[in-house]
C-alpha cells in the first residue's frame, strides 16, 4: 500500500471515529456543504479534495496531528 493510500484510509477511519460520537454522516455532510455519500467516501478512504478534507476535519476538532505515519 502507497503512503498515500495508507494516509486517507487513516485520515477515513479517524473521521469516522471521532464523528460517531456526536453525529451521523448526513449531519456532517450538512455542516460541511455535502451529501452523505461524500461523507461516507472519504471515511472509506476514497479521498476528497484537501478543501473538503480540511472543512470536515475542522467541523470534528481534528488536527493533522492526529494523524499517524505508517
Amino acid at each position: 500500500m502507497h503512503k498515500t493510500e495508507h494516509l486517507l484510509l487513516s485520515l477515513g477511519e479517524l473521521i469516522k471515529g471521532t464523528r460517531t460520537l456526536s453525529m451521523d454522516q448526513e449531519e456532517l455532510g450538512l455542516r460541511t456543504g455535502v451529501g452523505r455519500n461524500t461523507i461516507s467516501a472519504i471515511e472509506n478512504g476514497r479521498g476528497a479534495n484537501a478543501k473538503l478534507l480540511f472543512a470536515v476535519m475542522e467541523q470534528l476538532d481534528l488536527s493533522l496531528i492526529h494523524i499517524s505515519e505508517p
